[in-house]
C-alpha cells in the first residue's frame, strides 16, 4: 500500500491539513521529520483510524473529521472520501457512494485494505496503542485456545478440532518485539525491506537467535506431563504443530533446560528459504507461549 495523498480537515493538531507523498514503482518508505508537536504521530493515528474504522462501526463512529486519503494498492488506484459519515469510493474507474453501512461491503468485497498492518511505537503519548492493545490481547488468547485445543484433540479422537490459526491484521510493535521484525526480514526471502536493511543500515546476515521459553508458564496454560524433564518434547510437539519446518532447527538450537526455562540458539533460519512473513508467524505464534528472543 502506498498513501499518494491524505487531506483531514479539523482534528486535533490537523487543521486544513493536506500532504502528498512521494512515491516510486516497485514500493518505498516514507519518512517523516519535524519538531516535537508538529503533527506526524496524529497523522499516522488518523491513517490506522481509518484503515480500522472499515472492520470497526464502533470506530467509525468516532471519527468525527472530514478526510480524503488517496492510495495505490494491488495495482489499483483508489481514493476514499468521507464527510459527515457519507462516503465515495473510488477504485479506478469504478465508484460506490453512500452510507458507512453500503461503502462498507463495498470495500471488503474489493479487498482494499492490506491484509497485514503493522504499527510501532509512537513515542512517549504512546497513541497508536489503545486501538490495537485489544486486538492483540484477543490474538494471543486466540493462538493459545487454538494450542490448547491442538493438544486435547490428540488425547481425545472424539474432540472436534479445525487445525487452524486466527488471522491477525493488524499488530501492534513496541521496542521489544524489534528482534523477532529483523529476525524474519533478514532471514527470509530477498525483498525490498531486506534490502534496505542490508545497504542503508548496513545490517549483515543474522548469526544466531538466542531465544529462551518459560517451560513453567507454558505447563500452567497446557498442563503437566508434556514438558517435564531437561529435554522440552512438549514444546517440539507443539511447534511441529505451528509450523513442522522450524521443529528440527529448534532441536538443534537446543542448548539447554534450567529453573524451569529452556534456552534454545537458533542458527540457519535462511536456509529454510521462507519468506519473512511465514518466519514471523513462526516467532509470533511461539511468542503465545511466553517466549524471549534475542537477536545476534
Amino acid at each position: 500500500m502506498q498513501i499518494k495523498r491524505l487531506q483531514i480537515d479539523d482534528y486535533l493538531c490537523l487543521v486544513d491539513f493536506d500532504i502528498v507523498f512521494d512515491t516510486v514503482s516497485g514500493g518505498s518508505s516514507t519518512i517523516l521529520i519535524g519538531e516535537n508537536g508538529a503533527g506526524k504521530s496524529t497523522m499516522i493515528e488518523c491513517i490506522l483510524n481509518i484503515l480500522m474504522s472499515f472492520d470497526s462501526p464502533a470506530i467509525e463512529k468516532q471519527i468525527d473529521y472530514s478526510y480524503s486519503m488517496e492510495y495505490n494498492y494491488a495495482q489499483k488506484a483508489v481514493c476514499i472520501v468521507q464527510s459527515n459519515h457519507n462516503y465515495r469510493i473510488t477504485v479506478d474507474d469504478v465508484f460506490c457512494e453512500g452510507s458507512y453501512k453500503r461503502v462498507r461491503s463495498f470495500i471488503q468485497s474489493h479487498s482494499l485494505f492490506p491484509q497485514r498492518i503493522i504499527a510501532f511505537y509512537s513515542g512517549a503519548n504512546n497513541k497508536l496503542l489503545p486501538q490495537i492493545e485489544q486486538i492483540n490481547k484477543s490474538y494471543v488468547r486466540q493462538c493459545r485456545n487454538t494450542l490448547v485445543r491442538f493438544l486435547k484433540a490428540m488425547n481425545d479422537e472424539s474432540e472436534r478440532f479445525l487445525p487452524n490459526f486466527p488471522k491477525r491484521k493488524y499488530n501492534y510493535c513496541d521496542e521489544g518485539m524489534t528482534p523477532i521484525y529483523l529476525a524474519s526480514i533478514l532471514c527470509g526471502q530477498e525483498s525490498y525491506e531486506q534490502n534496505y536493511l542490508v545497504d542503508a543500515c548496513h545490517f549483515d546476515e543474522v548469526q544466531c537467535v538466542d531465544m529462551a521459553i518459560n517451560i513453567d508458564k507454558v505447563e500452567g496454560v497446557f498442563g503437566r506431563g508434556r514438558f517435564e524433564g531437561d529435554v522440552p518434547t512438549g514444546l517440539y510437539y507443539l511447534t511441529d504443530f505451528i509450523d513442522h519446518r522450524f521443529t528440527d532447527l529448534l532441536r538443534r538450537g537446543l542448548l539447554y533446560s534450567a529453573m524451569g526455562k529452556s534456552y534454545f540458539e537458533i542458527k540457519g533460519i535462511e536456509k529454510l528459504g521462507l519468506d519473512s512473513i511465514a518466519i514471523f508467524r513462526i516467532f509470533l505464534r511461539n511468542y503465545t507461549l511466553c517466549l524471549m528472543l534475542d537477536l545476534r
